[in-house]
């Protein structure tokens, strides 16, 4: 009696406490969710023992045991643990098969909540969309299209299998739960366009970095582009600033966008804080997809919205795309993230707090050329006034961070109002051939001490 008592209390020993929770179900022991592993034991050795008598259940209620994705049933290993016939799959060290095959199995199913676990029978519906990833490790379906689940759940383990990232667009099968209300990431088809079982090539902040080589050449689809090539020619991984009267910073993201996509570059629009009325305007103005928030919506959405955009730039440049995220209004970033920032206050002229420049500039790091994959270009608009000091501060920060600046001026309308001396490229070299670069040096050294309005007098002897 002796010797069957110690073998059954080194087998409960070898168990951990979930598997010690199933047999404590099968064998009757109250409560067994709120007992330590040592006092779950006790139980267990006294109910086998017949020292105590089983707890009989006379509710429904409390948490039913789950289905266990482990090996199925043999032998007992336990002597005096009856069977339980609703039980098909129960822990391996109560039951004879090793930890090796259930640590086999385990990795094989993933602990993925599939349809095979728990969502058999149960109705299923299609969904598609952006993975969004919480802190904790789990995630869900964003962003999905008409007749699809909403929000979607996805495990920590589903995450793990399918090495899901930030933005990643997938599309697959939900499962329904009883009531019909949530649904659970079942099975994945197709991940960024691609079959599941594709490898990822690298992480994007791993690519190797260069200078945008490759020109993008807008004037070609635009003439009103010429000045702009000219004197600040722009390529794919660009971090691009456009500051002047907010009337033709718009007017000229807009110009940009269109041109771009008429060239079929993958253009995203970001209108930031805008005002309701401003929607049609942009919808008749721009055939691409076209991300819009007004000022009415909380901070956090905004921003999640801009930061999702950000990061599906990411994913595209890993499968080689050249991905391109236009920006307007980047003041109107900076207040959205100063509503967040609790605690101290490090201000900088006009009550803003240090630490959203911070966040800005971090933002136009993305944007980058790669040697071994695609790019991110990143464009972005802030609207000037003659006497905000703050925005004066904001774009001189900025200034050392951007590689391409693009300043407008009150004449003119759009990218035409571009002022000449003010706008530049920092590294021209990387995309012009040495007859251009000549010209743009020529053209520097001779409006050196001119005005705005003589250089662009000069500057049509160089077009």
């Amino acid at each position: 009696m002796r010797d069957n008592n110690k073998i059954k209390q080194t087998a409960l020993s070898d168990c951990d406490l979930y598997e010690l929770r199933v047999i404590g179900r099968q064998i009757g022991v109250h409560l067994p969710t709120k007992m330590k592993k040592e006092e779950l034991i006790v139980k267990i050795m006294a109910i086998l023992d017949g020292d105590e008598e089983p707890h009989i259940r006379t509710t429904k209620k409390g948490r039913p045991p789950k289905n266990y994705q482990g090996i199925p049933r043999k032998d007992i290993l336990v002597p005096g643990i009856p069977t339980n016939p609703q039980h098909t799959w129960l822990p391996p060290s109560v039951y004879n098969a090793s930890r090796e095959d259930y640590q086999i199995r385990s990795q094989q199913t993933g602990f993925f909540m599939d349809a095979i676990s728990k969502g058999k029978g149960r109705e299923q519906t299609k969904v598609s969309g952006l993975v969004e990833l919480h802190p904790e490790g789990w995630g869900y379906v964003s962003g999905q299209e008409e007749n699809t689940a909403i929000g979607c759940y996805i495990s920590d383990a589903a995450i793990t299998k399918f090495d899901l990232r930030y933005a990643d667009y997938i599309e697959g099968v939900a499962t329904l739960n009883t009531y019909g209300t949530k649904s659970f990431l079942s099975d994945i088809s197709t991940l960024n366009g691609q079959p599941v079982s594709y490898s990822r090539k690298t992480n994007f902040d791993k690519l190797n970095v260069c200078y945008p080589n490759k020109r993008v050449k807008l004037e070609a689809t635009d003439a009103a582009f010429a000045k702009q090539s000219f004197v600040a020619p722009s390529g794919f991984g660009q971090r691009c600033v456009v500051y002047g009267p907010e009337k033709n910073v718009t007017t000229t993201l807009k110009q940009i966008a269109v041109a771009a996509a008429k060239q079929g570059i993958d253009v995203v629009y970001i209108a930031l804080d805008k005002r309701p009325e401003d929607r049609f305007t942009f919808d008749s103005a721009l055939n691409i997809k076209l991300v819009f928030r007004v000022f009415s919506e909380q901070s956090k959405p905004q921003l999640r919205a801009f930061e999702m955009e950000i990061e599906r730039a990411k994913r595209k440049a890993e499968e080689g795309a050249d991905a391109v995220v236009i920006v307007d209004g980047l003041m109107e970033l900076l207040h959205l993230c100063d509503h967040l920032i609790e605690g101290d206050r490090r201000e900088i002229l006009g009550g803003m707090d240090y630490s959203v420049v911070t966040y800005i500039r971090k933002m136009l790091n993305c944007a980058r050329n790669t040697t071994d994959a695609g790019s991110v270009t990143v464009i972005g608009g802030i609207a000037t006034k003659n006497t905000d000091q703050l925005t004066q501060i904001v774009i001189h920060k900025l200034h050392r961070v951007a590689n391409c600046m693009i300043a407008l001026t009150a004449e003119g309308e759009g990218i035409e109002s571009i002022s000449l001396l003010d706008s530049e490229n920092s590294n021209p070299e990387s995309v012009l051939d040495e007859d251009e670069l000549k010209k743009l040096n020529a053209f520097r050294r001779e409006v050196k001490s001119k005005t705005e309005k003589e250089a662009q007098e000069i500057v049509k002897k160089y077009l």
